[in-house]
């Protein structure tokens, strides 16, 4: 069986890096590129989809959960509940077996409530709208397509940092804004088992993401803002079934930094997540290929009070051309 046949393309390799957001973590924890980082070596475009659902509704303090608030029980600004749903488009062009640059594109749409000085009439977000882009730049110093590589990107600040609620009036905090109105250095390591006779393969990545810069005041007169950094790691395996159909598994490992600047909430921001997360890949075609992945979350421990999440699913689609 031949690997190339199971992993099709070099996917845009995504890190996605879940923010340990008193509001509820934006994006999912599990890599969606990494069964085809360092799969591919023909020169050209890959373009990919990723849909992703992440519902964050458990209050938390350290390790412990709490009573939840409802709409009618929630002071003000006692968190409710937080919806993401991110729509990421990603493209990629490899230019030989050494070098590839990606580029993730985020649409995100959001849903968040937590209570207001009105009781029974919490505040209320509601919008769709472009996050922060990804730029990344990969290399391989091996010939073949497994191995150790690096990675070195940036995070730009392209999304809104002013996005009123539902009341046209009510800015959402810092935190739950769609962008984070920093630039973020982006440094990354990963290595790639992939045998020639597409047997079971293997990967292990890190990654660290730290703002460069401060961002000013959004409009609502609370101050500049700093997202705490973030590590990421990540390990897992895929198992194939046939030429087309593969199972995998990752663990995924995130620590959060607490926030600063006097928008920023550091006592409710920051904390370690570790998640499980089992999928399946299957090859439509040589060139095409789509996934689907659950994340279990089995650990997670946060600073102060904070919204978490149950369970998050990924589904995805990539071309190559």
């Amino acid at each position: 069986m031949r690997a190339n046949s199971m992993t099709l393309a070099a996917v845009l390799a995504v890190f996605p890096v879940g923010e340990a957001w008193a509001c509820g973590a934006g994006f999912c924890l599990a890599d969606s590129g990494w069964d085809a980082q360092g799969g591919n070596t023909r020169p050209g475009l890959t373009l990919g989809l990723r849909y992703e659902y992440l519902k964050s509704d458990q209050l938390r303090t350290g390790t412990r959960n709490l009573p939840n608030f409802t709409a009618a029980t929630a002071a003000a600004g006692d968190e409710i509940t937080t919806t993401n749903q991110n729509f990421v488009l990603s493209a990629g062009y490899t230019y030989d077996e050494h070098w590839q640059v990606d580029v993730e594109t985020p649409v995100l749409k959001r849903y968040h409530q937590h209570g207001s000085a009105t009781p029974g009439a919490p505040d209320t977000w509601d919008f769709t709208t472009l996050g922060d882009v990804k730029v990344l730049g990969s290399y391989r110093p091996g010939e073949t397509p497994g191995g150790f590589g690096l990675r070195l990107g940036v995070k730009l600040p392209t999304g809104k940092i002013n996005q009123m609620a539902t009341d046209g009036v009510t800015p959402a905090e810092r935190m739950f804004q769609p962008g984070t109105g920093t630039t973020d250095g982006i440094l990354g390591l990963f290595y790639n088992s992939t045998p020639a006779d597409g047997s079971l393969r293997w990967f292990v990545n890190g990654m660290v993401q730290q703002p460069l810069n401060s961002s000013g005041d959004n409009g609502a007169g609370m101050g500049s803002y700093k997202p705490g950094g973030s590590a990421t790691l990540a390990t897992g395996l895929a198992y194939p079934f046939s030429h087309e159909l593969a199972a995998t598994l990752q663990a995924n490992l995130h620590v959060g930094g607490r926030e600063g600047g006097m928008a920023g909430v550091p006592a409710n921001t920051g904390g370690k997540t570790l998640a499980v997360s089992p999928g399946l890949s299957f090859a439509a075609t040589p060139d095409t290929r789509l996934y689907a992945m659950l994340q279990l979350p089995v650990y997670q421990s946060v600073n102060g009070v904070q919204l978490t999440s149950r369970v998050a699913a990924t589904l995805g689609i990539v071309q190559r051309y």
